[in-house]
């Protein structure tokens, strides 16, 4: 399921009795365990210097980085939680709840800068422009031919009764805002792809790993939640200045963190799409390059776990 847990001597302290001591109190049982344990570990490398560990006809464990694996590197806190658990031999399960284990996109981060898409191209301006546009397409396609002595001219609002002019210019306003939340939420789009970009990479950078899991954030769901939103302070709202201090007080009040990667979801999708086999949990690994220039890992330490359900 996972590589990139701990370092190498991390991954040591979950042998019993390992540790730093001053040699002068280390009893003479412990560092009699002390040099076995070291005798184990060159033997171990020399082994795999060897020989490679190319035994693929006995083992094949090994990192595809593909649906049949899942990378938890990304949960710092779960992975010192499974060292200590493994640590102490404590068989009892592992319990992951829904919203316990995420990453998450800073939702200050994100209110910054849609706030300086509100000042600068997506302002009052940019509003009245949309608006605008709408009453000259209703203006071209509803137009109002009267018969004159001269002739058919189309008609003005001096033909129009104060009703016909108050619904037209409700209905402009409306389709006028519907045009800026569109732009409005593509920008949003785009304001969101790239500060996960962004995160995505300093965790690489950071966790010296290659691939991510998939998101388990839906930027559908919460780009229609906005919108919906701003369609409604549009129908309550009477003056294009009073709608673009509505939008800005809306997206101070509700703009929360985002949870990008939640690790109940994450193992819940894993353990549906693999309903056979044996799933292991990989701690660190060894690279191997193969005959076509691919490189393949394997793992240093790895334990048989089972997955389920609870309610």
């Amino acid at each position: 399921m996972s590589r990139n847990f701990p370092t190498f001597l991390e991954v040591l302290l979950i042998f019993p009795r390992c540790g730093f001591v001053k040699e002068s109190v280390m009893p003479t049982q412990n560092r009699k365990s002390a040099t076995t344990l070291s005798a184990n570990i060159l033997n171990y490398f020399a082994a795999f210097t060897e020989t490679r560990f190319n035994f693929r006809t006995l083992i094949n464990y090994r990192w595809t980085d593909n649906e049949l694996t899942l990378d938890l590197g990304i949960f710092q806190g779960f992975q010192d939680e499974l060292l200590q658990w493994i640590k102490s031999g404590d068989t009892t399960p592992v319990i992951v709840r829904s919203n316990e284990h995420v990453l998450s996109l800073s939702g200050d981060e994100v209110l910054l800068e849609i706030n300086k898409a509100l000042s600068d191209k997506f302002g009052l301006e940019y509003l009245k422009s949309c608006v605008e546009r709408e009453i000259q397409r209703v203006a071209e396609r509803d137009a109002v031919f009267i018969a004159t002595e001269e002739g058919l001219r189309a008609a003005d609002t001096s033909d129009l009764s104060e009703q016909e002019i108050e619904r037209q210019n409700s209905l402009t306003f409306l389709d006028g805002c519907r045009k800026y939340n569109l732009a409005l939420r593509k920008q949003i789009e785009l304001i969101l792809v790239e500060l996960q970009r962004k995160l995505l990479d300093r965790l690489r950078d950071e966790l010296g790993i290659e691939h991510v899991p998939s998101s388990t954030f839906n930027p559908s769901n919460y780009l229609k939640k906005h919108f919906d939103a701003l369609q409604s302070i549009a129908r309550d709202t009477r003056s294009q200045e009073e709608y673009i201090s509505n939008v800005k007080q809306y997206f101070n009040e509700g703009i929360d963190d985002i949870v990008l990667y939640d690790l109940f979801i994450a193992i819940q999708k894993y353990a549906r799409y693999n309903t056979v086999g044996t799933i292991y949990l990989f701690f660190h690994e060894l690279n191997s390059r193969t005959d076509n220039n691919t490189v393949e890992g394997y793992p240093i330490f790895f334990v048989e776990v089972n997955l389920w359900t609870k309610t």
